[in-house]
């Protein structure tokens, strides 16, 4: 993963990924970065190593937009973020990635990246570790502004983007 500079301020930009019947996916994606986020951790997951993985996340992304809403039964609680797949009790398979996210409401979740977790705390992993505190850094960052009101949701509790809205980290 890249290292992100703390000595100057990074600012993400949100951006959406996909709406299903009852949730929205959103992105962000690093002032400066190519890619957002979640498409980096799609890219670095393309192989077949990682396809059983990777279907179960589309899977229960997909069953959760069209289905059940972004219920927090249905996410891991990472601290100040949360991630995807739910755990086994639910999925009835294992999984050995994680994709970190910010569940919002029960209609808008935000995808960061995540990884292979290869220990049992994501924090011990060398792999998801940076992830797992991006992710907790960006969660506190967009609680920060729609705290303050720089984002809000509507009356559908969906996400209003606000055109060039920078949010710093």
């Amino acid at each position: 993963m890249d290292q992100l500079n703390l000595k100057v301020n990074t600012f993400v930009i949100l951006l959406p990924v996909t709406r299903f019947k009852r949730i929205t996916y959103y992105t962000v994606r690093v002032e400066h970065d190519d890619l957002p986020l979640f498409t980096k951790f799609i890219k670095r997951h393309a192989s077949p190593e990682f396809k059983e993985d990777m279907d179960l996340i589309r899977s229960w992304m997909r069953n959760l937009g069209e289905k059940i809403g972004a219920s927090t039964d249905y996410f891991r609680q990472e601290n100040h973020a949360h991630a995807i797949p739910p755990s086994i009790g639910l999925t009835k398979k294992g999984c050995g990635l994680r994709l970190y996210c910010l569940r919002v409401n029960h209609r808008v979740v935000i995808l960061f990246d995540g990884g292979e977790k290869t220990s049992q705390r994501a924090q011990d992993c060398p792999i998801v570790a940076p992830h797992f505190e991006l992710a907790n850094r960006l969660a506190l960052a967009i609680w920060r502004v729609l705290d303050e009101g720089q984002l809000q949701t509507n009356e559908y509790d969906d996400l209003v983007l606000v055109p060039n809205l920078k949010i710093a980290l």
